[in-house]
């Protein structure tokens, strides 16, 4: 099993955080896990195929005054209901309850009522909430001239004209009908996938929530629309409606949102007002301004949603910008491009990961309005938004196809307020029986022709049609970038030299991470370095990185990763890291262990390479602040020098050279600031013995950092790391900065990010971190935990097992089981008498061969053994789950494992085991508890 934590907040701000946790199966015979947690208590369980949350709000739903937690949650099965949804709400008595939901196809009575039927009014549908007041209308007249409109279009395919003419046929022999035939009559129904998606959203100034259901007409290809409900809850957790708007996709103009392949069009479901300023700059410092703040909302922990963006400015900031801003190794970034050579620059806004830059939105401005060009779909995640040569926006869709590309290139018109699609590329695979064919399409604004998979490549990698990609120049998004973008005025810098300038830590790690990336990259597919070697160059054309980090591998074909990492370590004690990349090397002797091969750090805005080596040409680290090089041409020659870094440059204060002569003697040199002199062998060796080499512990590429606290105080943040191989998570550490890391978990597991936590579980005061983790493979346990504890200046791991020590024995009377557990004085008496009359029943009424043998077990093994006697065992898998809590007053964790009698099949119960640690880091059995 596999899974994840998504973070709610500490919503009833006590001190603990409330999350949500969630655990995928791969194995049928297991179903996957959604838990909602307050105070590390599970408050409500779900269990269905896949499920991830995707927005959710804790606000007051029924107007009693008492907030309910919302959660909405994707359901990727989607056989009847693409959105799950749950409102959850705590009562008198503490416990938590499940408020009514409507989820599935109306046919089912998990639903909302919605009907579709003729109005009487000559050509109007009605749809219709049974049970509630309102009602929408519809124009099918209005419909039919949407799909003439569409038939016309120069966007409309040859395919889609077919089926549209068809429907248009159809209708307009309905509207030739005796309207008084017709009225009251079924004409439309809900689309099969049910409920679209339930958000939070407001209803005269009190929270509620919306429905949204797709309607259709002939058949699921003839679209009408969206409808929207607006409800809340009564003093009974019931459903009640509030409002009803219905939304036909052909109410709005083609290119502006009226079709559903108008995805990139500058249309939103929500309001977004435009911008005015007397200039452009003026608007789109407006824009930035908000794009900043709701980027600091989202680092900050807070959950954005339509209401905070409203308080922003009412304005529409994409999604997926909001996705990836929340990460500290991404820098939000703003360009400024006229892309049709109208004079007015656009406005682009997106971030950027050396060396990917990816746009979310694309404004532009006229007649002192500022204009969004791009709507939700498209950005980071959800494709890659870029600019081209030719001043055409691609935008690049993951999509099914062999490909896995759905790309779109649009065209701002001269003068334009909003995009058009110039080209459209697409790939599917048809299938005849079990055969498969792949087919690529090049959309043109006349008719579609069906081109060559090399064809299609060519355009995608814009060899053909001028749709190169390229790198445009972009600001930083801050606060004095803002203000230059208003003002056309840079920002005075008093200390010109920047020498005593921290950078920010931020923009100084997303770059750091960049290159790290890009290292990776390289080390993975070697021959990308030769098809596109000016990716891993600086712009002065010079390399990146070393070539000695593409060439540590284990000779078997795959990475070593033991062998080459980075690490980031502040050098000349500036408060400005450095970034090193280097080798641990596996070999027992080590002769290349803690070898530094690049050195950078990070100096007015940008990365700045400060050594390069390989095999032959190494640095070290020394106790004493020096880093020497090691190199030598051969085995007759050889030089060290010393380098002391100033925070800018990395000058060298004294070297050795050694050369053996013809015959045999060695010739040593010395030279420093008063000159070059020669040495003896003797001097020699006490220069090399001035310094004290230090390796440090490069962590390993393809790691995955979890941010936690600030554990040693020094003001950074730490880190848990997880290093995967094969897609298998073998090696987690703990990474303190300034420290490096102190503590190492190197077996096969996985992590859910965020399982962590830090309290004191053992008494003296000091508090340890918890990790709860998940096995790598489907086996015992489910839940595996550790706890790290500080010791002296580096951390160990206390006391851990993969299933507690429970103990089943025999008592007095014929079915009297006793539960106890090692280092646990009390005992749990239970009876299975009740399940011996199960299996007695059973097998009396069914004559199955089975329920005998387990009546048969009752009646030999357990009546008849022996007080004291070990009997049952502990079910399979282990620890089943694990988690933080309290017990008196105090936190401990909280281990359930399940116990047997005859097998599996023969469940006597789940134990909840509470325990904490001694002093001695020894697991400390506090109580148990049989359900």
């Amino acid at each position: 099993m596999t899974g994840w934590n998504f973070g709610l907040g500490d919503l009833d701000e006590n001190g603990i955080y409330e999350y949500v946790a969630c655990r995928y199966s791969y194995d049928s015979t297991l179903q996957n896990i959604l838990k909602v947690c307050w105070n590390g208590e599970c408050i409500y369980e779900l269990r269905k195929d896949i499920i991830d949350v995707l927005s959710w709000r804790y606000s007051d739903f029924d107007g009693d005054g008492v907030q309910e937690l919302f959660l909405s949650l994707w359901n990727g099965d989607a056989k009847d209901v693409e959105n799950v949804y749950m409102v959850l709400k705590k009562t008198n008595i503490g416990e938590w309850k499940a408020l009514e939901e409507k989820h599935a196809y109306p046919a089912s009575a998990d639903s909302f009522p919605i009907q579709v039927t003729y109005k009487k009014n000559p050509g109007m549908a009605e749809i219709t909430l049974k049970g509630f007041r309102s009602y929408c209308e519809f124009s099918l007249e209005d419909y039919c001239k949407g799909m003439e409109k569409r038939i016309a279009s120069n966007e409309c395919t040859v395919d889609e004209k077919r089926t549209l003419q068809k429907y248009l046929a159809e209708y307009k022999e309905i509207l030739q009908t005796p309207w008084e035939e017709l009225a009251g009559k079924e004409c439309g129904s809900v689309n099969r996938w049910g409920l679209k998606e339930v958000v939070p959203d407001y209803h005269d100034g009190l929270p509620c929530l919306v429905a949204t259901y797709g309607i259709i007409g002939m058949d699921e290809q003839d679209d009408w629309g969206r409808i929207k409900l607006w409800f809340q809850y009564d003093g009974d957790g019931k459903i009640q409606a509030l409002m009803m708007l219905f939304d036909s996709i052909m109410s709005l103009p083609v290119g502006e949102g009226g079709w559903r392949y108008q995805e990139l069009a500058p249309y939103s479901e929500r309001k977004y007002k435009n911008y005015f300023g007397a200039t452009a700059q003026e608007a789109y410092s407006e824009i930035a301004k908000t794009y900043y703040d709701a980027m600091l909302a989202v680092r900050q922990g807070e959950k954005v949603s339509d209401e905070v963006l409203d308080e922003l400015g009412d304005t529409y900031v994409n999604n997926w910008f909001l996705d990836v801003a929340r990460n500290e190794f991404e820098t939000p970034v703003y360009s400024l491009i006229d892309l049709n050579g109208d004079g007015t620059e656009e406005f682009l806004i997106g971030c950027k990961h050396d060396p990917y830059l990816v746009f979310s939105d694309v404004y532009t401005w006229k007649d002192g309005v500022a204009y969004l060009l791009t709507g939700q779909h498209g950005g980071y995640r959800d494709g890659s938004r870029e600019v081209c040569e030719n001043g055409a926006i691609r935008d690049c869709t993951a999509w099914i196809g062999s490909e896995g590309t759905n790309a779109r290139f649009w065209r701002l018109p001269k003068n334009g307020t909003a995009m058009e699609v110039e080209e459209w590329l697409t790939g599917t695979i048809l299938r005849s029986g079990e055969n498969e064919k792949e087919v690529y399409y090049r959309k043109l604004p006349h008719a579609d022709q069906i081109i060559s998979k090399e064809e299609y490549k060519a355009i995608l990698s814009g060899e053909l049609g001028g749709y190169k990609v390229i790198m445009p120049y972009t600001t930083i998004l801050t606060p004095d970038s803002i203000e230059t973008l208003r003002t056309g005025i840079v920002q005075n810098i008093q200390d010109q030299s920047m020498e005593n300038t921290v950078p920010d830590r931020q923009e100084m790690l997303s770059a750091y991470y960049g290159l790290i990336h890009l290292a990776e990259e390289a080390i993975y597919d070697p021959q990308a370095t030769a098809e596109n070697a000016m990716a891993y160059q600086d712009a002065d054309g010079k390399d990146l990185f070393s070539l000695e980090i593409r060439w540590l591998f284990d000779g078997s074909g795959e990475i070593a990763w033991q062998n080459v990492g980075y690490l980031m370590q502040d050098i000349d004690g500036d408060g400005v890291e450095e970034l090193l990349l280097g080798e641990n090397d596996p070999d027992p002797n080590g002769s290349y262990n803690g070898v530094i091969y690049d050195m950078y750090t990070y100096r007015d805005h940008q990365v700045v390479h400060l050594l390069s080596g390989w095999a032959r040409n190494r640095y070290y680290l020394t106790k004493e602040g020096i880093i020497v090089r090691e190199a030598e041409s051969s085995a007759f020659d050889g030089l060290r020098e010393y380098y002391q870094y100033d925070g800018t440059q990395l000058v060298c204060t004294e070297k050795t050279e050694w050369e053996i002569q013809n015959d045999g003697t060695k010739v040593i040199s010395y030279t420093d600031q008063n000159g070059t002199k020669k040495i003896t062998e003797k001097e020699l060796e006490a220069l090399l013995g001035k310094y004290h080499y230090v390796y440090p512990s490069f962590l390993c590429m393809g790691s995955k950092w979890s941010k936690i606290e600030d554990l040693n105080e020094n003001g950074w943040d730490d880190y848990l790391i997880s290093f995967f191989h094969d897609g298998v998570c073998n090696r987690l550490s703990l990474y303190l900065f300034r420290q490096g890391v102190v503590y190492d978990h190197e077996e096969d597991i996985g992590i859910g990010w965020g399982d962590y936590d830090f309290v004191d579980l053992d008494g003296d005061g000091e508090k340890e971190i918890v990790l709860a983790m998940e096995p790598s493979v489907n086996s015992m346990p489910l839940e595996e935990f550790a706890v790290i504890k500080k010791a002296g200046d580096s951390w160990k791991e206390l006391e851990t097992c993969q299933s507690l020590p429970l103990k089943l024995t025999h008592g007095t009377d014929p079915f009297e089981i006793l539960l106890g557990c090692d280092g646990y004085e009390k005992t749990i008496s239970f009876s299975v008498k009740p399940k011996y009359d199960e299996w007695k029943r059973l097998a009396e009424q069914t004559g199955d061969s089975f329920n005998e043998s387990m009546a048969h077990y009752y009646e030999t093994e357990v009546a008849k053994t022996k007080a004291g006697a070990e009997i049952g065992g502990i079910m399979d898998w282990g620890i089943w789950e694990i988690h933080l809590t309290e017990l008196d007053g105090r936190p401990c964790l909280m281990a359930l494992q399940g116990i047997q009698g005859y097998s599996k099949e023969d469940k006597w119960g789940e134990v909840e085991i509470y325990f904490d640690y001694d002093a001695d880091g020894k697991i400390r059995i506090l109580e148990l508890r049989l359900k």
